[in-house]
């Protein structure tokens, strides 16, 4: 265990191309070569429990937006996009690259620069997070039958988010993924520590422990619901692929 506990720990699954996670990567669309990410960065990034306890240390959360409303599907660019981002307060001295460090780090908005005005400020809601960033390519948007939202945005129990690329790793995760790699920390921080682990869950013993039970039940009926919707995406777009093919 390392000196900043279980958050700063390293959860790493050494890819073969054969193993299990590997081979779910692929099937998902989402495959991770070398290297690890922090669990505090993993649980982080989880909207349960970052609805529940925020980040931790700072890492970047999973973030939620309506997109552009729009009663047609044509939006002409450039249009203007409303982003809340983490650890942004906007101000008439923030500067584009200080915007863009943050968003660069979501794949959905990497590329979207800040939206300058006429007197070279970036726009948003001054003395907030939110900012506007500027869409030039249509492409970058999928209408959904009432709003324009990034492509990359990922459905997750019934709603949409979007996800950041976690420090330590060149790939964005899957949902999925993430959960995979929370959990196998946990099962090897119970098989190798199994005393650590007991007094982890000791809530008079650990600050830990209520976030760490939390984890584990919500695993219970988040990991079959991310695993239904995976199926129920697949299922959709065969549908799609089939109906196509009939048209033609």
């Amino acid at each position: 265990m390392r000196s900043d506990g279980l958050w700063g720990s390293v959860s790493k699954v050494v890819p073969t191309n054969d193993d299990l996670f590997s081979v779910v990567g692929a099937a998902l669309g989402y495959p991770v070569g070398g290297g690890g990410a922090a669990v505090g960065a993993l649980v982080s990034q989880l909207p349960e429990f970052q609805y529940e306890f925020g980040v931790v240390g700072g890492e970047l959360p999973a973030l939620s937006l309506h997109g552009i409303s729009a009663q047609v599907p044509q939006l002409p660019p450039p249009a203007g996009l409303d982003v809340t981002l983490p650890g942004v307060t906007l101000t008439s001295e923030t500067t584009a690259d200080e915007i863009s460090r943050v968003s660069e780090r979501y794949p959905a908005l990497g590329g979207l620069p800040p939206w300058i005005g006429s007197d070279g400020t970036v726009l948003g809601s001054v003395g907030t997070g939110t900012v506007i960033l500027q869409v030039d390519d249509r492409e970058r948007l999928a209408f959904d039958g009432a709003w324009f939202k990034p492509v990359g945005m990922r459905r997750y129990r019934r709603h949409s988010f979007i996800f950041p690329r976690i420090a330590g790793l060149d790939e964005e995760l899957h949902p999925l993924q993430s959960w995979w790699l929370v959990l196998h920390a946990l099962s090897i921080l119970t098989r190798y520590a199994p005393d650590v682990r007991t007094q982890m869950l000791t809530i008079s013993e650990s600050r830990d422990a209520s976030r760490i039970e939390f984890l584990l039940d919500t695993a219970l009926s988040a990991v079959p619901e991310l695993i239904a919707e995976v199926i129920d995406e697949e299922l959709q777009q065969e549908g799609f692929e089939a109906s196509e093919s009939d048209a033609s």
